[in-house]
C-alpha cells in the first residue's frame, strides 16, 4: 500500500488526535509541535497542514508561532506543488503565513470547517486510488 508523507504543525492534542484518527489508514504523520522541533521538518511530503497559534497562545505573534515556522520552511519547498493547509481559525495569522510562503498551492482552511473536511477527505480519496491504480496495475488490469 502506497501511504502519504504529511507533515502537520500542531500543538493541540485534541486536533492531532483527529488528524490521527482521520489519516492513520493512508498517511506516515511527520508531527511537530512548535517552532523548537523544526528538524523533523524533512521534506519531500504529499501535504503539510501548519498551525499559526502555537504554544497556548492564541491570536498573537511571538517567536513560536506559525509565521516564524513558514519562514524557517519557505526555502526548503519554495519550487514545489506541495499542497499546504493552513488550519489555524486565526484568520490574521493564517494570512501572514500565506503572504511569507507565497505559493499557488497553500490555501487558509480553519480546522475542523467544510473545506478542512474536504481536504482529509481529498488526502484519503488520493491515497485509495493511488493504491486501486497500483493494484491493478500489478494484476496487469491497465491497458
Amino acid at each position: 500500500m502506497n501511504r502519504l508523507k504529511v507533515f502537520i504543525l500542531e500543538d493541540d492534542p485534541y486536533r492531532m488526535r483527529i488528524f490521527r484518527e482521520d489519516l492513520f489508514e493512508v498517511a506516515d504523520i511527520t508531527h511537530a509541535g512548535s517552532c523548537t522541533e523544526i528538524e523533523k521538518f524533512q521534506p519531500p511530503y504529499d501535504f503539510i497542514f501548519l498551525d499559526h497559534d502555537l504554544g497556548g497562545r492564541q491570536m498573537e505573534e511571538n517567536e513560536d508561532s506559525g509565521t516564524t515556522f513558514a519562514r524557517l520552511i519557505k526555502d526548503q519547498i519554495q519550487n514545489s506543488n506541495i499542497p499546504i493547509v493552513i488550519h489555524s481559525y486565526n484568520q490574521s495569522g493564517a494570512q501572514r503565513m500565506l503572504d511569507i510562503l507565497s505559493l499557488p498551492f497553500a490555501q487558509w482552511m480553519p480546522f475542523g470547517g467544510v473545506a478542512f473536511s474536504h481536504a482529509i477527505e481529498f488526502i484519503r480519496e488520493t491515497c485509495k486510488n493511488a493504491n486501486t491504480t497500483d493494484s491493478e496495475e500489478a494484476l496487469g488490469k491497465t491497458e
